[in-house]
């Protein structure tokens, strides 16, 4: 959805993203179903201002969590609970396991500043290939490279390979977007 719909809101307890609710309708989808809050679907969006190019439950393919019905801090708004990424994001393990990728992000943490750009991507169902690309003129710390492939591999679990490649260039998509994450297997 467009930036505008979809405000932060953060308490000491939790975030919760505000729906502008004049402007559209989010609806969370389990299935067939609505989700109940604390569940994740899929979102989908009926724009309530769009004369003339109406979007009527359209499907960005972006996995989020239903929120209350009202937001706790008193706006008249409801909540998406948090926003996990995109469908087609997602890494299919063996048997009916899924994960997204952004649980790895932690691991990627320290080596970050020494980065220009990093990609994962899920070859196989039992193959991750991790691409770091080097800011111009930094060497990575060996011991940080090695350190982020052992807490991943452990989040992954036996049966998973996973290779880090260290490369000149990560490019873009052919649309000329650049996918942090990236999965191959269909």
């Amino acid at each position: 959805p467009p930036r505008s719909t979809l405000f932060p809101y953060t308490t000491l307890f939790r975030s919760q993203y505000h729906v502008m609710d004049t402007s559209i309708v989010a609806e969370v989808l389990k299935g067939d179903r609505p989700a109940l809050p604390g569940e994740c679907g899929e979102i989908a969006i009926t724009s309530l201002h769009s004369w003339a190019a109406p979007l009527i439950r359209y499907m960005p393919g972006d996995i989020v969590e239903q929120g209350a019905s009202r937001c706790p801090c008193g706006a008249p708004n409801s909540c998406l609970a948090q926003i996990y990424g995109r469908t087609q994001d997602r890494f299919r393990l063996s048997g009916e396991l899924n994960i997204n990728p952004n649980v790895f992000a932690g691991w990627l943490y320290p080596i970050c500043p020494f980065l220009r750009r990093y990609q994962i991507i899920q070859e196989a169902i039992d193959r991750i290939v991790v691409k770091l690309q080097p800011s111009p003129g930094v060497e990575l710390p060996p011991e940080r490279v090695e350190a982020m492939r052992q807490g991943m591999a452990r989040d992954l679990g036996e049966g998973v390979m996973l290779r880090v490649d260290l490369v000149d260039d990560i490019p873009s998509e052919p649309n000329g977007k650049f996918r942090t994450y990236r999965c191959e297997v269909v």
